[in-house]
């Protein structure tokens, strides 16, 4: 009754959701609400869709809506559902959908044969057949929950446990004709982190996911929705479930269903501050994309390399270090959500301290980050601040470029992340004077909105992470007179 009241007055809010999640429910009342449902609408308004989803039990919920509310906007959707009897249902719901494939079967690392655990027939009426789950003690918690039952003979009278086929969700979404879903929802009574993990390993980044948290760990709460952030995606939360949107997710081409390939590459126009971005994707004057592989990166990182780029020495192309390693990828991936946040923005006061964005091009590495590339005044190439104080320790106009840095992030309410000494560009001019460049880790994904909010807030947040970075120079300068 609360709960739909709260609706009704456009309240958000829920305490369940601010204890089980936190982070991401504190970012999103800073932000305008977007339900899952709207976000659907919006990508249908766009283009069909291409949905998956695991635990579809009866399909009444906001997906299987949609899916009969706006079939001509569905171009494929698998629907999983192990327990029998929801699976009927689910099946006779959609029957008169094309387009539409109803699984029976759970979903597992590995195929085969596994006991589900659900409340059996005669509680159905009372408890519903919404509660089915690999692990039986996650379906004992739920009856007491749910029930004034609290002896262990009771609750077992209430368990039946039902051998159901396992395949995995690669498989499954081959059979289905799917490569790379639009929309991915998961409700699987606990077992939704492993299900969205397995999802990540096989490629997939769709549009629009959800997925349930109420019952997943503290750990696992974390960890994933960190992973989305990392991954591009804004997130919204309630008492039961997260969703999320990826940047630039309305603004692509398809990302891929039945006889689709890869989605196109996000890139911001240049057009400037308050026009609409734009994505496309960039590629040499000949058509083709760059080669690189016969150059030599000027600066190489654990995940990415820089190289000059051919055709103007004074940008540079960040491409992966390893194209077959997904967390190479997820870093590009991050960074290309950095800068969309960042050209949303003031990207015109930042372009001293960050290196301009110039967009994205196609290379034989895979698609590549094209900046401003950060030269000293004699042209050659600007080294890190790391290996600066190796060759030089920490001299006082060092010292002066690392307080000016400070500064300058404080008037802006910038809060970075991991750039320490490695991730800043010692850029020298004339005479012994050093400007500081930030290449990588300039935004801090997890508490930027907090900085945004209050000067207060920001002069803390940036105070601590600069006494972080001059305690990493100082021990490289310290490590320095060691060897020395």
């Amino acid at each position: 009754m609360i709960r739909k009241l709260k609706r009704a007055c456009g309240i958000h809010f829920s305490t369940k959701a601010l204890v089980r999640n936190p982070g991401v429910h504190l970012r999103q009342m800073s932000r305008r609400h977007r339900s899952f449902r709207g976000l659907l609408d919006e990508l249908a308004d766009e283009r069909r869709i291409v949905v998956v989803q695991v635990g579809a039990n009866d399909g009444g919920d906001a997906l299987g809506n949609l899916i009969r509310d706006r079939p001509e906007r569905i171009e494929r959707a698998l629907l999983i559902e192990p327990q029998r009897s929801a699976f009927d249902r689910l099946a006779r719901r959609n029957e008169a959908v094309s387009d539409v494939v109803c699984l029976n079967a759970a979903i597992d690392r590995q195929a085969g044969e596994r006991t589900i655990y659900s409340v059996n027939r005669g509680a159905v009426a009372r408890l519903g057949d919404g509660i089915a789950s690999f692990d039986r003690h996650h379906v004992e918690r739920a009856i007491r929950a749910r029930t004034k039952l609290r002896s262990d003979g009771e609750i077992e009278a209430l368990i039946t446990a039902t051998p159901v086929p396992v395949t995995t969700l690669a498989h499954a979404a081959a059979g289905a004709g799917i490569v790379h879903p639009d929309v991915f929802m998961v409700d699987t009574e606990g077992f939704d982190a492993e299900i969205v993990r397995m999802a990540f390993e096989a490629g997939w980044l769709p549009a629009v996911i959800q997925y349930e948290h109420k019952h997943l760990s503290r750990g696992d709460r974390r960890d994933l929705s960190t992973v989305l952030e990392r991954r591009g995606y804004r997130l919204w939360a309630d008492q039961a479930d997260v969703w999320g949107l990826r940047a630039g997710a309305h603004r692509t081409s398809p990302s891929g269903g039945a006889g689709h390939g890869a989605s196109a590459t996000p890139i911001p126009s240049n057009s400037g501050r308050n026009t609409p971005l734009r994505f496309e994707r960039c590629v040499a004057p000949d058509g083709r994309p760059f080669v690189l592989s016969g150059s030599e990166p000027f600066a190489k990182g654990g995940y990415r390399h820089c190289y000059v780029h051919p055709d103007n020495t004074d940008l540079c192309i960040k491409v992966v270090a390893r194209p077959h390693d997904c967390r190479c990828h997820d870093q590009q991936r991050q960074e290309i959500a950095d800068l969309v946040w960042l050209r949303k923005r003031r990207s015109d006061a930042f372009s001293n301290r960050i290196p301009a964005f110039e967009g994205l091009v196609d290379t034989d590495f895979g698609v590549g980050i094209v900046t401003r590339l950060c030269r000293d005044s004699d042209g050659r190439i600007s080294r890190d601040l790391a290996e600066i104080i190796r060759e030089r320790s920490l001299s006082p106009p060092l010292i002066r470029a690392v307080d000016d840095l400070e500064h300058w992030l404080r008037q802006h309410r910038l809060l970075i992340g991991d750039a320490g000494p490695k991730n800043v560009v010692a850029v020298r001019s004339d005479g012994d004077d050093w400007t500081l460049v930030i290449i990588e880790g300039w935004r801090h994904r997890r508490w930027h909105w907090l900085a945004r909010l209050h000067p207060l807030f920001a002069d803390w947040l940036i105070r601590r992470q600069m006494r972080k970075f001059r305690r990493r120079a100082t021990i490289i300068a310290k490590c320095r007179h060691r060897v020395s």
